[in-house]
């Protein structure tokens, strides 16, 4: 299991070697095999700096294997301007936006994961982030409203 993540990153050095560039597939499985040997870094690396110097685009399974990279290695502003780039190209990767939102409640940051949640609420396709809202964030909300005053933001939100 540790070897496989060198030679899935050897294989895409090959592939941008050769006349068969890796795509995001390519990409995708090299990024999880990084992920099932415990190399975040290499990840992260692969899904933002590699695949940008390849010219390939993210796609969806991308960014939900990145979010998971930046939640195992608390990378979570990395993780929230993915999310920004994923937002600006109409993408919809509810496991990015649920390891984002746990991320920010694991580092107490409610009113970052307030605003995820109220986001995804906007995303038919993140219906499954937004609703129903797990007791997790819903204890995070009362948080915020405890913490900061917002409590009009925080009851809205649990509506």
């Amino acid at each position: 299991k540790g070897a496989q993540w060198q030679a899935a990153l050897a294989l895409i050095c090959r592939m941008l070697a050769s006349r068969c560039p890796p795509d995001a597939a390519a990409f995708n499985a090299a990024i999880r095999t990084a992920l099932r040997g415990t190399r975040w870094g290499e990840a992260l690396s692969l899904a933002t700096v590699g695949m940008a110097e390849a010219r390939v685009e993210p796609d969806v399974l991308t960014y939900n294997a990145t979010a998971r990279a930046c939640n195992l290695s608390r990378q979570w502003p990395l993780a929230l301007e993915l999310l920004e780039e994923m937002w600006g190209r109409r993408l919809s990767a509810p496991l990015a936006y649920g390891s984002a939102i746990r991320d920010c409640e694991g580092e107490r940051l409610w009113s970052v994961a307030l605003a995820l949640f109220l986001r995804a609420r906007e995303d038919p396709a993140l219906a499954a982030v937004a609703a129903p809202a797990p007791t997790a964030l819903h204890a995070a909300i009362a948080e915020l409203g405890r913490s900061s005053g917002r409590w009009p933001a925080a009851v809205a939100a649990m509506a």
